[in-house]
């Protein structure tokens, strides 16, 4: 048993040293990789924060151009709305266009051409008259014209005769895009309903810029946070790290003294129990029993 126990403290001496060499390693790497560790970290946090900086920026940029975007939007949907209203009170004027241009200047200069075929007529006779006239030595009277007044009339008879039909077909063109006039207004308004709904949706998107801004602003506090404590983290991890390991050494020396007691056959330290004879217990012989003393003797008669 003696053996077994020592080989055991021989074993234990060899863990517990080889224990304590890697504490010690530990230890020291926890200082070694410090500076290294806090570097990188400060590093990657000033890169966080350059990044939610820069993105802050960003959302900046994109929050003002949604809003110039919505304000064009917004005008936009205000010219189309003015332009369904003219629309709308436009088409009774074009109607009374329509019905001046197909029927009734047609028919005023129908009549016009009427009467001046009528004064062409008047206007031959006339110019047969002067002729005659001016051909007679007495009276003494020059007519010849280079374009006489029924030829001018003839000509002017004439060019009005194609402006009839050429205003009742311009008339008709118009009529029909008088009728049209209500489909264009309700698609107009259509469209003026659509670019207030895109209108919309950009509020909606500048919204949710704005919440992101917030985002990234809570995110940037935090890593400026973190930035300014980097020295303290990386301080005390290390020093409470170091205190573990330190007390892990203290129990791997233990150990080993433990293993160095087994190994040499010392006897554990603990005092054993010293049992008490049933005679010691009893009082010397010339000591009264408790019984004895604490009983009053009776006097005698």
């Amino acid at each position: 048993m003696s053996t077994i126990k020592r080989i055991g403290g021989a074993i234990l001496i060899v863990i517990s040293i080889a224990s304590l060499l890697f504490s010690l390693a530990a230890l020291a790497g926890v200082w070694i990789v410090r500076k290294p560790i806090t570097d990188t970290m400060t590093a990657g946090l000033m890169l966080a924060s350059d990044t939610l900086e820069v993105t802050g920026r960003t959302l900046g940029v994109v929050d003002d151009g949604l809003a110039t975007a919505g304000d064009l939007v917004a005008s936009t949907q205000q010219t189309v709305d003015s332009l369904a209203i003219t629309l709308d009170s436009t088409t009774p004027a074009l109607q009374t266009v329509g019905d001046l241009v197909g029927s009734g200047v047609p028919a005023a200069l129908t009549a016009a051409n009427a009467t001046i075929r009528t004064a062409q007529k008047s206007a031959e006779t006339v110019d047969g008259v002067l002729t005659v006239l001016s051909q007679l030595p007495l009276l003494n009277i020059s007519y010849n014209p280079e374009v006489p007044l029924s030829q001018a009339l003839d000509e002017i008879s004439t060019s009005l005769e194609v402006l009839p039909a050429g205003l009742e077909q311009l008339g008709e063109q118009v009529t029909d895009s008088v009728n049209n006039l209500p489909t264009l207004a309700s698609a107009t308004r259509d469209l003026a309903t659509a670019v207030g709904d895109v209108n919309t949706t950009l509020e909606d998107s500048r919204l949710a810029v704005q919440d992101y801004q917030q985002l990234v602003l809570r995110y940037q506090k935090v890593v400026d946070f973190l930035q300014d404590a980097t020295p303290v983290i990386t301080f005390v991890f290390p020093l409470l790290l170091s205190l573990l390991i330190f007390w892990i050494m203290v129990v791997q020396v233990s150990s080993v003294r433990q293993g160095w007691n087994w190994l040499r056959g010392k006897p554990s330290s603990v005092a054993p129990a010293v049992a008490m004879s049933p005679l010691d217990a009893l009082p010397p012989a010339d000591q009264p029993v408790a019984a004895q003393i604490e009983a009053p003797a009776e006097p005698s008669v």
